[in-house]
């Protein structure tokens, strides 16, 4: 079972991680998941139901970051828990990826072509 839902837009890719944790168990599925769909549009990484980030998973969300930086595309990190905002505040992440507290996108979710 996938653990990142992928709804596809014309002008973007919004990402919900659907696992409680991304850590040691859990990052390379997710990475998997992610890196493949980075295609030059703007990826939403909405991480509300992310409660945990270790180490590991911090090192995922930063090649993710990366691969998105290399490819053209921005990364926007969205909808973060209180705990694991503190991290991606911590780590300085932000100078990498844009953090919001809401995963406002380009066009409405009606515009969905998936």
């Amino acid at each position: 079972m996938p653990i990142v839902r992928v709804t596809d837009h014309k002008a973007y890719r919004l990402l919900a991680v659907q696992s409680a944790h991304i850590d040691s168990e859990t990052s390379g599925t997710v990475e998997a998941e992610v890196l493949p769909l980075i295609d030059g549009r703007p990826i939403f990484l909405d991480l509300s139901q992310v409660r945990y980030v270790d180490s590991t998973g911090l090192g995922c969300i930063l090649r993710i970051v990366r691969s998105s930086a290399e490819k053209g595309s921005k990364v926007v990190l969205c909808r973060p828990t209180s705990a694991v905002r503190m991290l991606l505040d911590f780590s300085q992440l932000k100078q990498f990826a844009e953090i919001s507290d809401s995963c406002d996108t380009p066009e409405s979710p009606s515009e969905s072509t998936r």
